[in-house]
């Protein structure tokens, strides 16, 4: 009987060396479990900030943007090199960074999308960075300087930049390009090859050789 009593009280004080023992390493373990949380969620939240926050809801355009002409800027460099960087030795890359220019470039998504979700896109947007060739698009002479003579016959016809060139062109698909001309995909013959197609409801003009251009037609009036 005595044996069994004493068998009992050493599974009670095995029992209880236990529980403290099990208590003493959660009371260990979970201050690094919660660290360990922290940062993670830390990590994705500074990761999110990279593109002004929006890639955490957004995580496949913010890939793809990282590789874009806009957020590299290697479209810019590479004008560069083939003028004044390639005759001097300017290294780019080093320029671009010493120079801070990922500044005013778009390195976040606020670049373009000025207030968030819902805000338009318009041809303003896009001027802040284009504006050299696109002041001649909308009829003055380059970098809005003067009136030009007339505007380029798609902005006569109501259209902005988003009505060519796509999400994709400008959010990037992946693949980091070096020029424009490797990276826009609108062509003039999607439209004007394209039989019935309409844009913004109008009826696109189909190629001719027999078209006169917008030029020609100014000229005899």
């Amino acid at each position: 009987m005595r044996k069994m009593e004493n068998v009992c009280n050493w599974e009670r004080k095995r029992t209880k060396l236990n529980e403290s023992s099990t208590t003493a390493m959660s009371k260990k373990i979970l201050p690094l479990i919660i660290a360990a949380v922290l940062s993670i969620s830390l990590v994705g939240i500074a990761a999110a900030e990279d593109f002004g926050g929006c890639e955490a809801c957004h995580s496949d355009i913010a890939d793809n943007f990282a590789t874009s002409l806009h957020y590299t800027g290697a479209g810019m460099k590479g004008e560069y090199v083939r003028g004044a960087a390639g005759e001097f030795g300017i290294d780019m890359d080093m320029f671009y960074a010493e120079g801070n220019c990922s500044n005013c470039h778009a390195t976040t998504c606020e670049k373009c999308h000025e207030g968030g979700h819902g805000a338009e896109i318009t041809i303003d947007t896009c001027d802040k960075c284009h504006l050299k060739k696109q002041s001649t698009f909308v009829g003055d002479t380059p970098g809005h300087a003067d009136k030009g003579p007339h505007a380029d016959i798609h902005y006569e016809k109501g259209l902005i930049c988003t009505d060519c060139h796509n999400a994709e062109e400008l959010h990037g698909d992946g693949v980091e390009y070096g020029t424009m001309l490797e990276a826009v995909t609108t062509e003039c013959e999607d439209c004007h090859k394209s039989p019935a197609k309409t844009v913004k409801g109008m009826n696109v003009t189909q190629y001719s050789p027999d078209t006169s251009s917008p030029q020609d037609t100014r000229r005899k009036t």
